[in-house]
């Protein structure tokens, strides 16, 4: 979520510094915590080329701030060192909009916030190999441009996902560069080095993940291979029954509670049934 400050900086009026602007955004973020139960904190000292608020719902929200120049419509980066960078996203945006067909964005939009989410989880002991937003979401979009076969014929979420992760890490294992779509000099990739390794391990455990969902045989050991990559965010398949047992030791992984429910004419009423694991609700008129 940008913020943009905007005046002509041909004028003669005197004009805020990058380092100014930074502060000012980091200011009104932090005071925004203050009163905003959702919110758990502001990175502190905030990021080079953005602020970033973390949210409890397990998110953040990195906010870059820019100059727009209201005469030329250019538009500048104000970086934490003080120096602006050249940095217009409209471009990026109109390329991440044609880049699949208009049938098959919304799955890519979904791929991305799949990825986002892992991000999310996985980092949380080691912030500085986490993948920034934009670098997973041009990955994915590149990869899914890749997949124009599969895409011609319809797939799923979760084996467009298996697929996407498979060529991310087949990539990035080869070679970490990631150039801009619409800059080939920008490198998007600003993992330090010394955290790669870090990031490469979590991304080879998402990719077994992947191919373990792929291999799977139904539906519920796909979902319990994804989960172990996203947790309680990867949602369980919708069967009557699932029970998942581990064959050396006929151990059960995963169970479906019994639920029982009491059915009543009203609150406090006359019990009219009770039911196991469904509930016919009677007619009471």
């Amino acid at each position: 979520m940008g913020v943009y400050f905007s005046w002509d900086k041909t004028s003669n009026q005197a004009s805020p510094t990058a380092k100014q602007l930074r502060a000012w955004v980091q200011s009104e973020l932090q005071q925004y915590v203050s009163h905003a139960g959702e919110t758990v904190d502001v990175v502190d000292p905030p990021k080079e080329r953005c602020s970033r608020a973390i949210y409890s719902q397990q998110f953040h929200i990195d906010t870059p701030t820019y100059h727009l120049d209201s005469a030329s419509d250019q538009r500048r980066l104000a970086c934490l060192s003080g120096k602006w960078e050249e940095s217009d996203p409209k471009p990026l945006h109109k390329w991440f909009r044609d880049v699949v067909d208009h049938e098959h964005r919304d799955q890519l939009r979904r791929l991305v916030r799949y990825l986002k989410a892992w991000a999310a989880i996985e980092f949380q002991d080691a912030a500085s190999a986490r993948p920034s937003s934009v670098l997973l979401t041009i990955l994915a979009a590149e990869a899914c441009r890749e997949m124009w076969a599969e895409r011609f014929w319809g797939i799923s979420d979760d084996t467009a996902l298996g697929l996407v992760v498979g060529k991310l890490y087949e990539r990035l294992a080869n070679d970490r560069r990631v150039p801009n779509p619409v800059d080939a000099e920008e490198d998007l990739n600003r993992i330090p080095q010394e955290a790669w390794e870090a990031f490469l391990t979590r991304l080879a455990a998402l990719n077994d993940a992947a191919q373990l969902a792929e291999s799977a045989e139904d539906e519920a050991s796909a979902a319990l291979a994804w989960e172990g990559a996203f947790q309680f965010l990867m949602p369980l398949p919708e069967t009557d029954e699932v029970e998942i047992i581990e064959e050396s030791s006929s151990k059960a992984l995963m169970q479906v509670p019994d639920v029982v429910i009491h059915v009543y004419d009203r609150p406090g009423g006359a019990l009219l049934s009770t039911c196991r694991n469904e509930v016919e609700v009677p007619s009471i008129s």
